[in-house]
């Protein structure tokens, strides 16, 4: 995790910025989806509530949206969510973007 001025994804998923140090964390590869429940839906989307095992093996749960107009075989569908940090000290000063890496259950994978 960081504060980042920029930054790039990569098929991979790897988060790299100008000022990044992209490390990588063996103990993330061992999280995992073990299954999933629909908890409601409407005609544009439907909230899903998966079950998984951190990199520790401690089950949690995540809480997904997606979207009912996905057409089949598409492999892209999603919403970014950014984080933009301004200090309220110095409002005037340049935003800067906080990137976490970590298992994302909903892609199945870390990013």
């Amino acid at each position: 995790a960081g504060v980042l001025p920029a930054f790039a994804a990569t098929a991979a998923g790897a988060l790299c910025g100008t000022f990044a140090m992209c490390e990588q964390d063996p103990g993330l590869s061992r999280a995992r989806v073990t299954g999933s429940s629909e908890v409601g839906a409407t005609r544009w989307l439907r909230l899903t509530t998966l079950d998984y095992e951190d990199a520790r093996g401690k089950p949690r749960k995540w809480d997904m949206a997606q979207r009912t107009t996905r057409k089949e075989g598409a492999e892209v569908d999603g919403v970014a969510i950014l984080a933009l940090l301004r200090r309220r000290a110095a409002p005037q000063e340049e935003v800067e973007m906080l990137l976490v890496r970590q298992f994302r259950p909903p892609m199945g994978a870390v990013t």
